[in-house]
């Protein structure tokens, strides 16, 4: 499907009453999306995943598997091609450099061991919740308090992840009120309505795949570099994307799981996620610790802020939750100093997930100044007033545009900011309390 939108002669797109050019295939059922590519009799396989975090397979027991009627083959690193770790680059972008089915070694719970593949969805499944698989487990590292290996980064996406401006702990030493707390984030997980989904074929030597991306080149680079092919070898066809939210935004191994079996097999191979396998094959948002440590006058103006961030990373990839950087431009702030350090877990891989870094960082510091409003006796507004930045102190630019105080007294006047009652947990409803920012 193309289809083009001609750019109106004086103005751009923004505010006018556009539709979507893929918008009626997508409500009417008319779009095709991975798992609905038009391949002929494609085979079907479903992934077997660990039950432990930590360990080895020391025996894969397939005979319960291969006597369901219907299974074909069954892929373990026993038989699988034989591909390279790639580390995460823009050209290749892998998120993680554990290549699927290549050893008996397991790095964390859910990792891809094994995939049954069948004439039908439903032989596959079958024959994979049949397949046994025995583990020597190792006590697994899962918490941030006990991580035994952590990594202070000084690169992320080609930015500075502990920058500093001024002399930000003298500067809170001296503040006439200082905030020093801790925020906490969970784990959040991206669930698009579409789950990821690959068709591999393997078709006069090239390598032609159906997949749920964000990132088609991506995709195909790491799929040739992955299979020795010329990437001119590799077509990646996505016309559709059924929801993504940063979690196909990058390369996961259920492709090469699926172009595996495709090779195996030699017929074409639809490889469709679980729900329940979403959570662990293609990312989420890292768990984060935040210290936010705030210095300001009396009258709210801010002196200093030191925020020290602590994320999850996995043995296998590297992600890097960059939650301290909204706090270098969002406020009128001398005195910066963040910091960012990754605790190497035994767990999945993180990836980016909606605003990745602003989020968590901007609930831990919006907390953090709502504390220093109370502890100086001013409303919380009058704090983002009176900090209000009109120059990136980051870089010394001014922004083009900036309409946020604008946006606050509109906020404030729509649902009534003024009469709300200012103490902590003083407005309830009934036996829950009520907050409002």
């Amino acid at each position: 499907m193309s289809a083009t939108a001609e750019r109106p002669a004086t103005r751009g797109f923004v505010g006018l009453p556009i539709d979507r050019v893929d918008g009626h295939a997508k409500v009417t059922g008319a779009a095709r999306y991975a798992a609905d590519a038009p391949i002929a009799a494609p085979l079907h396989a479903t992934i077997v995943q660990s039950t432990i975090a930590c360990g080895r397979i020391i025996a894969i027991d397939e005979r319960a598997t291969r006597a369901v009627e219907g299974v074909v083959e069954v892929l373990t690193y026993h038989n699988a091609t034989r591909i390279p770790a790639l580390p995460f680059d823009f050209t290749a972008p892998s998120s993680e450099e554990l290549a699927p089915l290549q050893s008996d070694e397991i790095k964390y719970d859910g990792q891809h061991v094994a995939a049954v593949i069948a004439e039908t969805f439903e032989a596959a499944r079958a024959g994979a919740a049949l397949l046994r698989v025995e583990y020597e487990s190792r006590e697994p590292e899962l918490s941030l308090d006990g991580a035994r290996t952590v990594e202070r980064p000084e690169q992320w996406f080609g930015s500075d992840v502990q920058p500093r401006r001024g002399d930000p702990e003298r500067a809170f030493e001296a503040a006439g009120v200082r905030i020093d707390q801790t925020y906490t984030t969970p784990i959040e997980n991206h669930n698009p309505l579409e789950p990821s989904a690959t068709v591999a074929e393997w078709r006069d030597g090239e390598l032609i795949v159906h997949d749920s991306t964000q990132w088609v080149r991506g995709t195909r680079a790491v799929l040739a570099k992955s299979f020795g092919l010329d990437e001119e070898k590799v077509r990646v066809i996505a016309p559709y994307l059924g929801g993504g939210f940063g979690c196909k935004g990058f390369f996961w191994p259920h492709p090469l799981v699926a172009a595996m079996a495709a090779k195996l097999t030699n017929r074409p191979v639809k490889l469709v996620l679980t729900r329940e396998q979403m959570f662990t094959s293609c990312g989420y948002r890292s768990e984060t610790r935040q210290r936010l440590r705030v210095g300001a006058t009396r009258d709210g103006r801010l002196q200093a802020i030191l925020h020290d961030v602590l994320g999850t990373s996995s043995r296998v990839g590297t992600f890097v939750e960059s939650a301290g950087g909204v706090t270098t431009m969002l406020f009128d702030v001398p005195n910066i100093a963040v910091t960012h350090r990754i605790a190497r877990l035994d767990v999945p891989t993180p990836t980016a997930m909606r605003a990745p870094g602003e989020a968590p960082g901007s609930y831990a510091l919006g907390c953090a100044l709502d504390e220093l409003a109370y502890a100086c006796g001013l409303d919380p507004l009058d704090v983002l007033r009176r900090n209000h930045a009109t120059v990136d102190r980051s870089s010394g630019l001014p922004f083009s545009s900036k309409h946020l105080l604008a946006c606050y007294e509109r906020g404030a006047e729509a649902f009534g900011w003024s009469t709300r009652a200012a103490a902590p947990r003083a407005m309830r409803d009934g036996g829950e309390l009520v907050g409002w920012g």
